[in-house]
């Protein structure tokens, strides 16, 4: 673990701290550019146009939602990082203008998130009636100008060239002033049709005030937002000197779970059962000290059965097979299997034999296609099994208990295929506890 350490710094260090500032970067600038989108469509005379603008919106959307939805897991990856220093280095440039941590800055995000969204929930609900038309028609001036000051302030937080805090502050109150004048001029006009509809004697449509309302309650909202994110003032340290303070007094209160202690009996006696294959001397002279029997034991538990079951599957995919081809062999001979991890340990088995150059040289491409695939959500824990499968194997091969025998992937798929079944009983059977069951809990908890 040290030598890993010391070269995951040393050679091409890459921090969650650096990717959850380059998602923030790329997430502000995109949601300058959706918020554009849907503010040309609120500008839109007709319902046709404007779902074009809406189409584009929805593409950044995308974008946005497959960026964001890695951050909080690199929110835990940074937790033992020195954020904040590493922070110092990223924003030197920008130290001035913003001094949020990692987590306020993925709340800002969210939260930006959220709004924007409305926004688009508002314009797709859109009459584009003639109130509407005569509405931006003498406000398009003032949105146009409200869009140019956002633009500047967030190219401020995001542009990696130093900005001055005169100029910052500038940007900032040209902002504010944009947005004043759009409420300003919002207000005006809508009294003056009001007016115009008392003296025609025309019934007043309360759909166009209340969704236009929320519409500029929204836009309010995000500039907010961004001023807050900008602004260091008393209040925000303050309630970073509360928060710490009931961090700490969570961190050492301890909580009374039956569920926790029910999943830790659980647990506990799984892995003693797992255990007798590596205590009871018969049953570990047959499978080879049992030791991978409990090791799928331990490796494959989580709170519920059905998290249970879809880390046994994915360890099943990463390391044992995908279909059987042709024939299967038993004991002391070798399996002809399409696998993951396995299959690539056989194919070096029978390439490289007990060279050990030629092992590394058949296992370098092998963890660099694995080490790519593991950045990908849905391969995360299959990808890290079926990296670190062939190496065990070999290793095992040539210095293992089984000196130099052709029977040792055999053997370790057996054990991990009757860890992995013992562990899906044993689920079952003891204290199974569902996804269902919790979720029905949590939300009889919160509404009582």
């Amino acid at each position: 673990m040290s030598i890993a350490l010391i070269v995951s710094i040393l050679i091409f260090p890459l921090f969650a701290t650096f990717d959850i500032e380059n998602r923030v970067n790329y997430c502000l600038l995109h949601l300058d550019q959706m918020q554009t989108f849907i503010l040309q469509a609120f500008l839109c005379q007709d319902q046709t146009a404007a779902r074009v603008s809406l189409a584009r919106a929805m593409i950044v959307e995308r974008r946005l939602r497959n960026t964001m939805n890695q951050m909080r897991t690199r929110l835990i990856e940074a937790h033992l990082e020195p954020s904040r220093f590493l922070q110092w280095i990223f924003n030197q440039k920008r130290k001035h203008i913003i001094d949020l941590t990692i987590s306020e800055q993925e709340d800002l995000v969210t939260s930006l998130m959220f709004h924007v969204c409305s926004l688009q929930a508002m314009v797709k609900q859109c009459l584009f009636n003639k109130y509407h038309n005569d509405l931006i028609n003498e406000l398009e001036t003032h949105f146009c100008q409200l869009t140019s000051c956002q633009s500047m302030v967030i190219s401020s937080l995001i542009s990696p060239s130093s900005i001055t805090q005169e100029i910052f502050i500038n940007r900032l109150t040209n902002l504010q002033t944009a947005l004043d004048s759009l409420n300003s001029a919002y207000k005006q006009v809508r009294l003056h049709r009001i007016e115009d509809f008392l003296q025609l004697g025309v019934k007043i449509q309360s759909e166009d005030h209340l969704s236009h309302t929320f519409f500029f309650f929204q836009l309010d909202a995000i500039v907010r937002l961004l001023i807050q994110a900008t602004v260091m003032n008393s209040i925000r340290e303050h309630s970073k000197i509360i928060k710490k303070r009931k961090f700490l007094k969570d961190f050492f209160k301890f909580q009374f779970d039956w569920s926790r202690i029910l999943s830790a009996i659980k647990t506990t006696l799984i892995i003693g059962v797992g255990s007798i294959f590596i205590i009871v001397p018969s049953l570990a002279n047959t499978f080879d000290n049992g030791q991978w029997i409990l090791i799928g034991l331990c490796m494959t538990q989580d709170n519920t059965v059905g998290g249970t079951f879809t880390t046994m599957k994915m360890r099943l995919i990463g390391t044992l097979f995908g279909k059987i081809i042709r024939k299967f062999y038993f004991i002391k001979r070798y399996i002809r299997i399409v696998c993951s991890g396995s299959m690539w340990a056989y194919a070096t088995y029978l390439a490289a034999g007990e060279n050990s150059y030629k092992i590394f040289g058949m296992l370098v491409p092998w963890l660099l296609l694995f080490g790519y695939l593991k950045l990908l959500s849905q391969w995360d824990h299959t990808a890290i099994v079926a990296a670190s499968t062939p190496i065990v194997i070999n290793l095992g091969r040539l210095y293992g208990d089984v000196f130099r025998q052709d029977n040792y992937v055999l053997l370790r798929i057996q054990e991990t295929i009757i860890g992995i079944g013992l562990g899906a009983i044993l689920t079952l059977l003891i204290f199974p506890i569902f996804a269902v069951d919790l979720l029905k809990a949590n939300i009889q908890g919160k509404y009582q």
